[in-house]
């Protein structure tokens, strides 16, 4: 009977510690990271994305010119 009980516990232990690995049936979507891509003009955000890991953001339609400026295009950095 203490066997039974011993074995059982056991068992309860070794479920619990894979479910808490990620084994407990996650799918691998659970850990896909997701940036935030912001597109600035003039220091203002001009268009923001949520892009998965992997993939790539979208760009944006060119803002409008005016008489002060004219947009010659999007960069990686400022």
């Amino acid at each position: 009977m203490l066997k039974k009980f011993l074995k059982s516990v056991f068992i309860s232990l070794l479920v619990l510690e894979a479910m808490s690995c990620g084994g407990g049936g996650s799918s691998d979507e659970d850990d896909t990271a997701y940036y935030t891509v912001s597109f600035f003009n003039n220091g203002e955000v001009y268009n923001t994305q949520t892009v998965k890991s992997g993939t790539h953001a979208q760009r944006p339609d060119n803002p409008e010119e005016d008489e002060e400026s004219r947009f010659v295009g999007w960069y990686e950095t400022p």
